[in-house]
């Protein structure tokens, strides 16, 4: 997969590849910020990210 902005669904998300090294970050079209990181040691994580105080924070 190599878009990193696409609507997160269960199909679409078992796709994603783990990268060789570092991190990937793919956004969701359709939930303004809602964020997965997918790791190289095989961790897909989930944030949920806000402007606040005209500064964007991932939670």
């Amino acid at each position: 997969m190599t878009k990193d902005s696409f609507h997160f669904t269960h199909s679409e998300l078992i796709k994603i590849t783990m990268p060789r090294e570092g991190q990937v970050k793919y956004k969701d079209d359709k939930l303004e910020g809602l964020v997965l990181i997918a790791s190289y040691g095989g961790s897909k994580t989930f944030y949920y990210g806000k402007k606040i105080n005209a500064r964007y924070k991932l939670k």
